[in-house]
């Protein structure tokens, strides 16, 4: 059969490929088959689902939280994680309403700044409950602030949070938190760029027949120098002490080559006179015979002592500890 095609068959698959009717190679992506585009800077699919130790840390803020609240305003306060997800910063300020108790703290000594987010219906019900309300009572919120006094309550309420999240992370990594600034428009709050991955965990209080919710907001680059424990199991107590550990330490530290040297003197002399040295000549050195030595250990004074000989071997008998001081 032959395989070169007519005219009229030339036509046709021309008309083809112009019109639409006939695939070619080049209408097809190359190489692109379950590709998907990656954004190499993006945090998000680092984190997320890699830090199983904040849900441990989330669970005792959260007990921390319910008691002394509950102490604080004398009244019974449930507190229940909602939620312990992953987003942009960008994405999260847009869930925040006007107005929204934000707080900037400072999470040392790690970098950048943190938020704690009260929800203003949660504000005027704390608020309530501490001038002897019951809390249960609606509140229009939108288009006022709070007032001085209601933002001195606040930060009362702010401060002891600050020291159960500090309790919380103990066992963690040792941090203190400081508050920066208090805003109520999410719009001036920028800890960090808009496209940021931050984690955030949210809890719900509960006080009697009310209920309000109050957020954690850590950025990514924040926890990031840490990850390493926070990828990890449940952390144990730092005090305890690993006597195993200890012993194998002690037990190779015993094997390890120190260098012992005896500084008999020193002396300075001039040019000329280190020229015209000859075999005979005597350099008085800075110490007289009947005066204790130094003893250095890696070139670092530890010991004083007098020279003398032992089984016919030069020899330095240790008559004094040098006390080093920083």
């Amino acid at each position: 059969m032959s395989q070169i095609l007519s005219q009229d068959e030339v036509d046709a698959l021309l008309k083809g490929i112009s019109g639409g009717k006939v695939e070619t190679e080049t209408n097809k992506p190359r190489g692109t088959g379950g590709l998907k585009r990656y954004d190499l800077t993006s945090q998000e699919g680092v984190v997320r689902g890699r830090m199983p130790v904040l849900q441990l840390l989330s669970d005792r803020f959260s007990r921390l939280m319910r008691a002394s609240l509950s102490s604080a305003i004398r009244k019974p306060v449930s507190s229940t994680v909602v939620s312990n997800d992953m987003a942009r910063y960008g994405d999260f300020l847009k869930t925040l309403s006007l107005p929204t108790s934000i707080h900037v703290l400072k999470m040392e000594p790690l970098r950048g700044n943190i938020l704690i987010v009260l929800e203003s219906k949660l504000v005027f019900r704390l608020i309530d409950v501490f001038f002897g309300g019951s809390g249960a009572d609606t509140y229009k919120v939108e288009g006022r602030e709070f007032t001085s006094i209601e933002n001195h309550l606040v930060k009362k309420v702010v401060n002891v949070m600050l020291g159960d999240l500090k309790e919380a992370w103990k066992s963690i990594h040792p941090v203190s938190f400081h508050l920066v600034r208090s805003e109520v428009n999410p719009q001036f709050v920028t800890i960090v760029p808009p496209d940021d991955v931050v984690v955030v965990i949210a809890f719900e209080l509960e006080m009697e027949n009310s209920a309000g919710k109050v957020s954690l907001c850590f950025p990514y680059s924040s926890l990031e120098p840490i990850k390493d424990k926070l990828q990890g199991g449940v952390q144990s107590d730092p005090r305890e002490v690993d006597g195993i550990w200890i012993e194998k330490l002690t037990k190779q530290l015993h094997e390890v080559p120190v260098e012992v040297a005896v500084e008999l003197g020193s002396a300075t002399i001039k040019g000329k006179e280190l020229l015209s040295l000859a075999v005979g000549d005597i350099i008085s050195l800075n110490t007289y015979s009947k005066d204790g030595l130094e003893v250095k250990l890696e070139g670092i004074t530890k010991f004083s002592g007098y020279p003398g000989l032992h089984r016919g071997n030069q020899a330095l008998k240790i008559s004094d500890v040098v006390e080093r001081r920083y």
